[in-house]
């Protein structure tokens, strides 16, 4: 089960509507916690989220995030970033954390992107 904050990411109706909940959060917790957004996203995109799902979830989000953002993920900067990762020696055990980490890269991107997207509040 996922606590309060969570909520919103876990019940969004979209890999859009997910990604800018999650950007919600990552700012969120960023000015508490007083640390980097992109750190912020990081651990949550790598760490906290993973543990919420099942191997079955991890294939169907993957799939949900590469048909919500096609061309990035086919040759762009979506599937750089995700490849940056797989690149680095890994240590894994089973299949299943290869696409593990590529839904968690995958998801850092595109949340990252959002804010970005962002306008600045002056």
């Amino acid at each position: 089960m996922y606590n309060e904050e969570w909520e919103p990411v876990m019940t969004a109706d979209s890999m859009e509507e997910k990604v800018e909940e999650f950007a919600a959060l990552a700012k969120k917790k960023a000015e508490t916690e007083e640390k980097s957004v992109e750190d912020v996203v990081h651990s949550l995109t790598h760490e906290s989220y993973l543990m919420k799902h099942t191997t079955g979830d991890i294939l169907k989000e993957l799939q949900e995030l590469e048909e919500a953002y096609t061309d990035e993920f086919y040759n762009g900067a979506a599937n750089d970033h995700v490849m940056q990762y797989l690149d680095e020696e890994q240590n894994f055990e089973f299949w299943y954390d290869y696409t593990a980490l590529s839904l968690a890269a995958g998801l850092e991107w595109a949340v990252l992107e959002e804010l970005k997207e962002e306008p600045v509040q002056k």
